[in-house]
């Protein structure tokens, strides 16, 4: 399954959300996924994107989109209009990298703002905890919105899941958290043991 399909076209840029969509860009909210009912929500977005619509129907196998990597060892974004739960994205911490996967957006909420936003709040955590680089599989179609954020393309158009998709890169821009700088050189000190009990959304300065 590619990451990366659930937007829509550059041209949205600068745009407002679709117009049956309540409410405005200033009421998009990510959070990362903390507790059994926000997994609830990142899955059931999921599967109404990925399995409710004819499009992913025609192509993606229900194997594909839900695993074991879903229970262990990912991080989920889960993204608020107002307070309806709009879209989702997975995170796998890898050595040296992060990657991008199993993103969705319900329908009437996609637009390139909620996935700049989305995408910007995952750069910005995985350089909170010291990540420098992050990988995805983007969509044929959807590579230029990747690129618009900073991604490159660093191989030819590939099959996958029956899609075809590009391998795309990112360098991340952000810090890391203050206490993280000199990774595991800050290993007992009082700073780096705090960090390490840290959630997420406090490691990036978020309640």
């Amino acid at each position: 399954m590619p990451d990366g399909g659930s937007v829509e076209t550059l041209s949205e840029v600068g745009q407002p959300l679709a117009s049956s969509v309540a409410g405005s860009v200033d009421d998009i909210r990510v959070v990362v996924a903390s507790s059994t009912d926000d997994l609830m929500r990142c899955m059931v977005v999921r599967g109404a994107v990925w399995l409710g619509e004819d499009e992913a129907k025609d192509h993606t196998p229900y194997s594909a989109l839900f695993d074991a990597n879903d229970i262990s060892g990912s991080t989920h974004l889960l993204v608020y209009v107002g307070d309806e739960p709009a879209g989702t994205m997975r995170m796998r911490w890898h050595p040296g990298f992060v990657r991008f996967e199993r993103l969705a957006v319900r329908t009437r909420f996609r637009s390139f703002r909620l996935f700049r936003r989305l995408a910007r709040f995952a750069f910005d955590l995985a350089a909170a905890r010291g990540f420098r680089h992050a990988n995805a599989l983007a969509r044929l179609g959807t590579e230029k919105q990747w690129q618009f954020l900073g991604a490159r393309a660093v191989g030819p158009l590939m099959k996958f899941h029956g899609e075809q998709a590009y391998p795309m890169v990112f360098d991340l821009p952000g810090a890391p958290h203050p206490a993280l700088v000199d990774g595991l050189a800050g290993a007992g000190r009082l700073e780096f043991e705090e960090a390490m009990g840290c959630s997420d959304m406090k490691l990036m300065g978020a309640a």
